[in-house]
Order: structure tokens, then C-alpha cells, then sequence
């Protein structure tokens, strides 16, 4: 997992929950508004020293960290895979130091539980457009999405599907993605702006999702020897 987030972080220079009682490690837990009319329960990990602006990962998760985030546990359930996984496991405050330019910035770290699959990017959109908690504390110069299996389809599926949603995001970084159905009508996106990571022998989402998408997108992806998932992995063959 540290291999797969390392190489998030360098993308990212080249282009610029525990039990019940604190399953979120710190995270705020919010009911976030994510249309004129309906909320989703999510959280947000940020740097609490005061009131700037941060560089934001927004998380896309999977199936089976959907839930209806009415209690800690649920919320939890986030913290399975990985962003809010490294936060968990090693107590990562969001802080990175870019390789590029040694200068270091602490991310804000979000994301929406969805009650059945994973939450679809205008709703995310519209929560980090409009929500008071979120709104004014991000540098919309540097929004990053990454999302696994439901998730890499849903975040696909939606900078394939809006121009816009293309244009505002620095780069998408989508993990064993699912069978999204939106096909880019032109090369959107191009390395680094977008780099894929999928097992050789996923047998619930087949690797070519994530080939045709960055190879569509004249991005790149990593393929890993292994099945579904892949945030735990620690080696893979990035094709040049």
C-alpha cells in the first residue's frame, strides 16, 4: 500500500477509522450536503492549525465499504482500503513533502459513504462546491480522485461523462476499477494526469477496464500480480 500511495504523491509532484469510539482515528465525521435536497454521511481528515486552503484527495470506495453511515462502525468501513487505511494504520496526518520541489503541503482527505455502491461524482461535486464545512478549504487548483473497483468506475464514469469535471481535477488515480461504461470521446486526460493500477489476475473486475482507460486517455497504468484490490501490494510493472 505504501508503494501505491507513493507513487499517488509522485503523480501528484509531477502535476503541481480502530474500534467503536474512534473507527475514523481523528477524521471529522460529517453529514455532508450533496444535493439541493438529500445528504451523505462521510468524513474528512485536514490539517486543523487553521483555516487555509489544502490540496484534496477525495476517496471513490468500493462495494464493500458501502453503508449507511449512521454509526461509527459504518463510517468505519471506509477505513478498510486505502486513504483512510494509511490513516489508520500508521496515524498519517495528510502531510507530504513533494520530490520535486521539496516544498510540503498537508492535504485535506475526504470521503462520502454511499449506501449500496459508491457515491457518484456529482453528488461529491456538489458537496465540495457547496458544503460550509469543505467549501472554502479547498485549493481547487489541485482536487485529486482515486477510487477502488465501485469506486474507480464511478469517478471514470464521471470525468468521462463531463468536460467539466475533467478540466477542475489535477489527476484521477483509479484502482481495480469496475466495469465503468462511459467511454472518453477524446484524450481528456494524459500522464500524469491519469495512472491506473489493476491485478494481472483480477477475477471480479478484469484488468483491461483499467488498460482501455489509460490507454484511451494516453495515461498510464500499473499492473500488479495479484487479484482484486491491490492497495495492500507492494510491487507492480508500470508499462511505459
Amino acid at each position: 500500500m505504501r508503494f501505491i500511495l507513493t507513487i499517488l504523491f509522485t503523480l501528484i509532484a509531477f502535476v503541481a477509522f480502530s474500534q467503536e469510539g474512534d473507527p475514523l482515528n481523528n477524521a471529522i465525521k460529517h453529514n455532508y450536503k450533496t444535493s439541493e435536497w438529500g445528504t451523505h454521511m462521510g468524513c474528512a481528515k485536514e490539517n486543523q492549525a487553521g483555516t487555509g486552503e489544502h490540496p484534496t484527495i477525495m476517496f471513490f470506495h468500493g462495494v464493500g465499504e458501502a453503508g449507511s453511515g449512521s454509526s461509527d462502525a459504518s463510517l468505519g468501513k471506509l477505513s478498510t482500503w486505502g486513504i483512510f487505511k494509511l490513516v489508520k494504520d500508521s496515524g498519517w496526518n495528510g502531510i507530504v513533502t513533494n520530490p520535486v520541489n521539496g516544498v510540503t503541503d498537508t492535504f485535506m482527505l475526504i470521503a462520502l459513504q454511499d449506501g449500496f455502491f459508491s457515491p457518484e461524482i456529482d453528488k461529491i461535486w456538489y458537496a465540495l462546491k457547496n458544503d460550509d464545512t469543505i467549501k472554502n478549504r479547498i485549493d481547487w487548483n489541485r482536487v485529486y480522485l482515486t477510487g477502488l473497483s465501485a469506486g474507480g468506475q464511478n469517478l471514470l464514469n464521471g470525468v468521462c461523462s463531463s468536460q467539466n469535471y475533467a478540466d477542475s481535477v489535477k489527476a484521477v488515480v483509479p484502482m481495480s476499477t469496475a466495469a465503468w461504461t462511459i467511454r472518453p470521446a477524446t484524450s481528456t486526460f494524459t500522464y500524469p494526469k491519469a495512472w491506473g493500477f489493476h491485478g494481472e489476475s483480477d477475477g471480479t473486475a478484469p484488468f483491461e477496464n483499467t488498460r482501455y482507460f489509460c490507454d484511451s486517455a494516453n495515461g498510464r497504468w500499473t499492473h500488479i500480480p495479484t487479484t482484486h484490490s491491490n492497495w495492500n501490494s507492494s510491487n507492480g510493472t508500470a508499462p511505459s
